[in-house]
């Protein structure tokens, strides 16, 4: 039987330990992650601000990929607009370290684009505007469906990877994984070709990157948060399953574009 230390208080314990039998930490052999590389405070982002705003920059970015469209000398399925080349640089570089709804931002954009490339993937045919290009007309020919397939798969990767950086707790997570569902799904069976298809694609590309990530992190997806601040430690938690945060975003969300309708309308 391995042991290892427990990743919150030290303690050597087994590796198939539930929990730590000194400080109660859940899984105390799986990694602690790391969240000090983004500094995003989470804790101080309203759940009902982060719906909306994740929602709706999933929205507002799916189309990013085409916007290729506007600038001639890019040509259509640019290699540039066709990556993760902007969420990538924005992450490198550490450009939203300290603020969360722009982090909330960056995996609304990273989510837009892997939806939008996991649609491409099931493009009609192999040839000419379907091809991934240079700036300038040249394409890169039979290696484009390698090219969105492998930045589908990691946008995703990398939508999720930043989500779970940011937070462990399950109200989060499965607010995230309920909105990216309905988006991608909404996006695929609006498309004219293979909407079936698409769709069953996006699903999977979506989950087993989602599950991949928290793999490789090793984070345990948490009821509650932990208790740092003594006057924060009687706040009541938000608890529920699965179900409730999916039933309660499709309520919201709906309710959101509704009264958005209204004002506008007036």
């Amino acid at each position: 039987m391995a042991l290892k230390s427990c990743r919150e208080c030290g303690a050597k314990v087994s590796t198939e330990a539930k929990s730590c039998p000194k400080c109660g930490v859940p899984n105390p052999t799986f990694k602690k992650i790391d969240i000090k590389v983004f500094n995003s405070d989470i804790k101080n982002l309203n759940y009902f601000i982060f719906i909306p705003v994740l929602y709706f920059s999933c929205i507002l970015f799916f189309d990013y990929p085409d916007i290729d469209q506007d600038f001639g000398w890019l040509g259509h399925r640019s290699i540039i607009t066709h990556s993760i080349l902007l969420p990538y640089l924005i992450l490198h570089y550490k450009l939203v370290k300290n603020n969360a709804i722009a982090n909330i931002l960056l995996i609304g954009l990273f989510l837009g684009i892997g939806i939008h490339l996991s649609a491409d993937l099931l493009s009609k045919g192999w040839r000419g505007y379907a091809l991934i290009k240079f700036p300038g007309g040249t394409s890169i020919g039979g290696l484009s469906p390698v090219w969105i397939l492998i930045n589908a798969m990691l946008s995703l990767y990398f939508a999720s990877k930043l989500m779970m950086q940011i937070t462990q707790l399950k109200k989060f997570l499965y607010t995230y994984l309920t909105i990216g569902l309905l988006v991608g799904s909404l996006y695929a069976l609006n498309d004219r070709h293979a909407e079936a298809a698409k769709l069953l694609t996006f699903v999977a590309m979506f989950l087993i990157t989602f599950f991949y990530a928290k793999k490789k992190l090793g984070i345990v997806i948490l009821s509650k948060e932990k208790k740092i601040e003594k006057d924060k430690e009687n706040k009541k938690r938000f608890k529920g399953g699965f179900w409730t945060y999916l039933i309660g975003t499709i309520i919201i969300i709906p309710t959101i574009i509704f009264l958005l309708l209204a004002m506008i309308s007036l």
